[in-house]
């Protein structure tokens, strides 16, 4: 993708903008973003909210290191029984089905809580603290999906179908405008 994903504007906002307005809508202990190459330029755009920063100088190894750092984070200042894992390239995702997510993860045994389209298993996902360790020690070249795949007993997935239309490319992000902004 040519442009920086974060701050696409869909609808007038930029995507961190929208998904931190969609959070806000949620009873949530904490808003951590894990940044890397965007650091400064996410913190000037939320700097009037509650987001709590985090700066993840090693963000050019992929998405495995961004979670790691966060979950460090939550797991050494505040413990907490489950992380909701969100992607800023997700604009289309309500916060009715983050609010299904957390539904089902106070009601269900199931440690992995994710979204489910067709046969697919993506974020926005819960992982409760049964996992957090094993996720800490994964090697950089894995990624969490790793887990899930080894794990599927232990998943509880929730249906929504705004999921299949994350925004990868110029592409996606053309096709998101031209279908949802007429």
């Amino acid at each position: 993708m040519t442009g920086q994903k974060q701050l696409l504007q869909y609808k007038g906002v930029s995507f961190i903008e929208r998904l931190h307005s969609t959070l806000t809508k949620l009873d949530l202990n904490k808003i951590v973003c894990v940044t890397g190459f965007l650091d400064q330029k996410l913190r000037t755009l939320l700097k009037e909210t509650d987001v709590h920063f985090l700066h993840n100088p090693d963000h050019l190894d992929g998405m495995l290191s961004t979670l790691q750092v966060g979950l460090r984070h939550l797991t050494e200042t505040n413990p907490v029984d489950a992380i909701l894992v969100c992607l800023t390239d997700q604009p289309l995702i309500q916060a009715a089905h983050y609010q299904s997510l957390l539904d089902t993860a106070r009601n269900t045994e199931q440690n992995i809580i994710c979204t489910g389209f067709e046969e697919m298993t993506t974020p926005p996902l819960i992982f409760k603290s049964a996992y957090f360790e094993k996720i800490l020690a994964l090697p950089g070249t894995a990624s969490a999906k790793s887990i899930i795949k080894k794990n599927m007993d232990d998943v509880k997935k929730i249906h929504c179908k705004e999921a299949a239309q994350d925004i990868d490319t110029d592409q996606d992000y053309e096709h998101l405008i031209s279908e949802h902004e007429r």
